[in-house]
Parts: C-alpha cells; sequence; structure tokens
C-alpha cells in the first residue's frame, strides 16, 4: 500500500477539485451550446456551434464521472499515524 503524507494528499485532494470545477464549466457551456445554440454562437462569435458543443457534451462526460468518482473517493484518504 502506498503511503502518502498529508501534504500530498492535500495537494492530490486541491487538484482533483479545481479538475472538477473546470470540467464542470466546460459542460454546463456546452449543455447550453445544445440547447441554446443561437445565443451561445452569437456569445462566442461563431467559435461554439450546435455540433460541437454536442462533440464537447458527449466527449466529456465520462472524463467527468471519473474525476467525480477521485474527488468523492479522496476524503477517505487518511494518512496513517505512526504509534
Amino acid at each position: 500500500m502506498i503511503e502518502l503524507d498529508p501534504k500530498s494528499i492535500f495537494k492530490l485532494k486541491k487538484s482533483v477539485a479545481y479538475i472538477l470545477y473546470v470540467l464542470m464549466i466546460v459542460m454546463i457551456i456546452s449543455g447550453l451550446g445544445i440547447n441554446y445554440h443561437r445565443t451561445m454562437e452569437f456569445i462566442t462569435a461563431g467559435i461554439l456551434s450546435k455540433g460541437l458543443s454536442f462533440n464537447i457534451h458527449v466527449w466529456i462526460f465520462i472524463p467527468l464521472v471519473l474525476v467525480f468518482a477521485l474527488h468523492t473517493i479522496l476524503p477517505a484518504l487518511k494518512p496513517k499515524i505512526k504509534q
């Protein structure tokens, strides 16, 4: 079993939280791009079309689920207290 010090666990939790935050923002924006494609095309100057939004939304789903699972599992990692 791998032993991690509290500092590295904290850094890992923080990194996973930031990655999850970014993935959630991208998921929300791509979902809005699917439903409100004309508005999102106008806001993004035509960069985010309905097709691109759908592809981003589909491709980011699995990484989002995996990072979310990691985010929920990480609090169970507690450093062992040496006696």
